[in-house]
């Protein structure tokens, strides 16, 4: 799974969830891509998305929880 597409799950999930902390928002994004439990790769793949959204501004870190910036 691209890191690309991992970040439009994240978005989705954040546009309706507002903010997360980052276990919550992997266990979140992963049940968009539908996979019911987490598993070593699925969660890095998650992971791997939330970073790459991060190094591009995408999302931010506010109070130990995952946002999307205001714009």
């Amino acid at each position: 799974m691209a890191k690309e597409e991992i970040f439009c799950g994240i978005k989705d999930v954040l546009t309706n969830q507002i903010s997360l902390p980052e276990d919550d928002l992997i266990r979140e994004v992963a049940k968009v891509f539908g996979y019911c439990r987490l598993g070593g790769n699925v969660e890095q793949a998650m992971k791997m998305g939330i970073d790459f959204a991060l190094e591009v501004g995408e999302i931010i870190r506010k109070d130990e929880r995952i946002v999307l910036p205001e714009k």
